[in-house]
């Protein structure tokens, strides 16, 4: 069976739905299928063996569908997969084109599926009600020409049912490769960037990361020190005769540093490590006692940390108890307490007392981490879910 996918970027390009592109590509190349990937232009690709990629498109946009029809036409695909995020493929989230050439693809005899990685913003002022609905739309229109419609956590399967008789739900993977790191390289990385912490707390991703750093500030005294694993810089030094603030690496600006700030204390600190390589990060990542995600979560519970994410899945894959936050989208096979710890928020008060209680109570990190790994065995090997594909593909439930 011949796949394309149809996707953004890809790496080395850093984008969480390249990253998941790569991995399932990849690991379905390794069972055999061929695979073809279909992406923007870029300076440098890394292809997975067995996987041939042709990033030929400009710019998304209606000019698009013949570029993309003409590969489609010569590769003869049994599968045409898209990958779609809304904000991937227009910058202002409504890429209406991507319905038109999913029907036409269909028209030409090959069977269609769309992965949702997400599915449309949520209503928050006239704005974002307006472009809420046209993503909507979008979604509905997409639906409507595909076979098989897939997304990963049930709260968008909820958004998507009203679309399609049948959305299924696959995890996303690791975006990682995750290999047995020796006791003694733990301890080298551990001492390379957080010589003075006997516990490491490790994050990483493109999140709000300004409470974290001041919950884990508030545990200097306690020998706790944050690993900032990834491409996050580390914030720009204060002004001159700023010394009251704290610098806020996401929104670029100046706050007054909180009680939870990140001064003095008998160890810990706050280490970042630029960009790593996949192998690399999984290194950095196993040297960590804990791994706290802070996802966005509105006052109201909207959003939350949910099996869309592949650090997630790549903190579960190292091994280590993982802090989510407890939102509308944390959902099974998440279990509060079993195999992740669900913060009621993601403020820097309740990070403080999460981490602490973790520190200090090691039985229920172990918990965590043993329940985390049975986790990620069943659910989250890419293995496993490139079998769940192949299963789904195979055969497809085609809309009514």
């Amino acid at each position: 069976m011949t796949h394309i996918f149809l996707t953004d970027r890809f790496p080395p390009t850093i984008d969480g739905v390249g990253d998941y592109s790569f991995f399932l590509a990849a690991e379905l190349a390794r069972q055999g299928q061929p695979v073809h990937v279909i992406c923007s232009k870029q300076p440098q690709i890394s292809a997975p063996a067995g996987v041939s990629v042709q990033p030929v498109v400009e710019r998304w946009g209606s000019d698009t569908i013949p570029v993309v029809l003409d590969l489609v036409q010569k590769i003869r695909p049994d599968r045409f997969i898209l990958q779609y995020v809304p904000y991937g493929f227009d910058p202002l989230g409504l890429p209406f084109f991507l319905p038109k050439l999913l029907r036409q693809i269909r028209r030409a005899g090959v069977r269609t599926c769309v992965m949702f990685h997400e599915v449309h913003i949520r209503p928050g002022g006239l704005k974002g009600w307006l472009i809420g609905n046209l993503q909507r739309h979008i979604a509905r229109r997409l639906c409507r020409h595909a076979d098989t419609v897939v997304t990963s956590n049930e709260f968008y399967q909820e958004m998507l049912a009203p679309f399609h008789s049948d959305i299924r739900v696959i995890p996303v993977g690791a975006n990682v490769v995750v290999e047995p790191q020796s006791e003694i390289a733990r301890r080298q990385i551990r001492k390379t960037h957080l010589s003075d912490a006997s516990f490491v707390v490790a994050t990483f991703g493109k999140r709000d990361i300004s409470a974290l750093k001041r919950a884990v500030g508030g545990l200097r005294e306690e020998g706790v020190g944050l690993l900032v694993c990834g491409a996050t810089p580390p914030p720009a030094p204060p002004p001159e005769g700023r010394g009251d603030v704290e610098y806020t690496d996401v929104y670029s600006d100046w706050a007054v540093a909180s009680p939870l700030s990140l001064g003095g204390g008998a160890g810990g600190g706050v280490a970042y490590t630029g960009h790593l390589s996949p192998t690399e990060l999984a290194s950095h990542l196993q040297c960590a006692d804990l791994f706290v995600l802070p996802d966005p979560v509105t006052t109201g519970g909207e959003g939350g940390t949910s099996l869309k994410s592949g650090s997630l899945a790549a903190a579960f894959a190292a091994w280590l108890p993982v802090v989510g936050i407890r939102g509308d989208m944390s959902r099974e096979p998440l279990r509060h307490g079993e195999n992740i710890w669900l913060a009621e928020n993601g403020d820097a008060e309740t990070l403080h007392e999460v981490i602490l209680r973790l520190k200090n109570e090691s039985a229920l990190r172990e918990k965590l981490r043993m329940n985390g790994k049975i986790l990620y065995q069943e659910h989250l090997r890419w293995e496993v879910i490139a079998g769940e594909f192949l299963n789904l593909l195979t055969h497809p439930t085609t809309n009514s």
